[in-house]
């Protein structure tokens, strides 16, 4: 696990290109109500520190630890997302001057480790919640966790074609001949 800002989507190309080896999670950023918490935890570095070790120990030692079932429905549709996310990652080579025409649009890779990692995901959560199955919202995070793995750009676009919106009428994407 590590944390970084979100201009780790400058060297986006870079991961996608050399192959995708980790799963990303966005988390958004925060209000003022998140600095005023940060204010009074000054000083209880250590306690909270202590304190949390003992919180997950409780949550590690109380999950589920035997084979946890995934149905075959989740299945087909972690695989599914999986291959839109994989689709929708694979970096495009423009042009750096002019119209930034497309010169390379490279193979997408395939979404075989993508699906073992959501399906691990999902596994996970299922045990950490004390399932000997995987229900509907450990799939639910499951799948934020994929679709986190796509640029913001292209994942606000494909939720407006989803939502049957017109790309060229929403806020992020202005219309490109204007």
């Amino acid at each position: 696990m590590a944390a970084v800002t979100p201009v780790l989507d400058r060297y986006y190309a870079t991961f996608s290109t050399l192959g995708e080896r980790f799963m990303q999670l966005r988390w958004h950023r925060t209000g003022e109500q998140a600095g005023e918490w940060a204010i009074d935890q000054q000083g209880r570095g250590e306690q909270i520190q202590a304190e949390l070790r003992t919180a997950v120990k409780g949550i590690f030692d109380g999950s589920e630890n035997g084979e946890i079932a995934l149905p075959a429905s989740m299945r087909r549709r972690t695989a599914s997302l999986a291959e839109v996310v994989a689709l929708a990652r694979t970096h495009v080579f423009r042009n750096n001057y002019g119209d930034r025409e497309i010169e390379y649009a490279p193979e997408p890779e395939a979404n075989t480790r993508l699906s073992q990692g959501l399906a691990a995901i999902a596994k996970g959560i299922a045990a950490l919640n004390r399932r000997k199955e995987i229900a509907e919202d450990d799939l639910r995070d499951t799948f934020r966790v994929a679709t986190d793995r796509i640029s913001d750009t292209r994942r606000q676009l494909l939720l407006a074609l989803i939502r049957g919106a017109d790309p060229d009428q929403t806020p992020h994407f202005p219309n490109r001949q204007g």
